[in-house]
């Protein structure tokens, strides 16, 4: 789908899994901020069966920036913040720094994210403001529960670089904290299995139900 005022938007239908199948199309989608929709883009989207916005911004974000979807009748709306204070403290590897201390930091909101998704009729747009960081910690998740191959993960998020604001350098891109390195994501793949083994069991040590992990795997394989 192509938008006037977003970039970076893809459904996660497509990507290749373990067991050799690919995931549907139509369940969910990653966005960066759709600050302005035309009529046709808004009806284009509620036809293609979305029906659920997860916007993972603080509420003084979506103050300054509303998104165009949030009261849109047929969409139902969750502000569930996924924060992004992390980027001060931990610019080490700062990308890869960024989402494992967000799942480390911030389960509560990730389990009230996750239990959103399952629950959900139709499909599902998950956004932040570009799309990238926030946003590619859910969706890098979601594809594990699909059992998607690591590289196709990486592949997902890297698709972000050219997307953010076309026409910038990889240094300007940099400057502004907009890089989305494919080496941080496969880095944060390896630590979370590390740490968690595999992400059932990530998700059963911050309380989110099986039923619900079925849910949102059947929804994509």
């Amino acid at each position: 789908m192509k938008f006037t005022s977003i970039s970076n938007f893809r459904d996660l239908g497509g990507y290749r899994t373990k067991s050799g199948g690919r995931t549907k199309y139509g369940a969910f989608a990653r966005s960066d901020l759709p600050k302005t929709l035309t009529r046709e883009e808004t009806d284009a989207l509620r036809e293609a069966g979305y029906t659920t916005v997860v916007d993972l911004r603080t509420p003084e974000e979506t103050i300054i920036n509303k998104n165009a979807l949030c009261g849109e009748p047929g969409f139902n709306y969750y502000n569930l913040r996924l924060d992004n204070w992390l980027r001060a403290s931990f610019y080490g590897p700062w990308e890869t720094a960024l989402y494992y201390h967000m799942l480390l930091a911030l389960t509560e909101n990730v389990r009230a994210i996750f239990e959103v998704l399952a629950e959900a009729e139709g499909g599902t747009i998950i956004n932040c403001y570009s799309g990238k960081d926030r946003t590619g910690t859910v969706l890098a998740l979601l594809l594990m529960i699909a059992g998607v191959e690591d590289s196709e993960i990486v592949n997902d998020y890297h698709k972000s670089l050219p997307n953010i604001w076309p026409g910038m350098s990889f240094e300007e891109l940099r400057n502004h904290r907009l890089v989305s390195d494919a080496e941080a994501m496969e880095i944060f793949l390896d630590m979370f299995r590390e740490k968690y083994g595999d992400v059932e069991h990530y998700f059963s040590l911050i309380g989110l139900a099986s039923e619900a992990i079925e849910k949102i795997r059947a929804k994509l394989v």
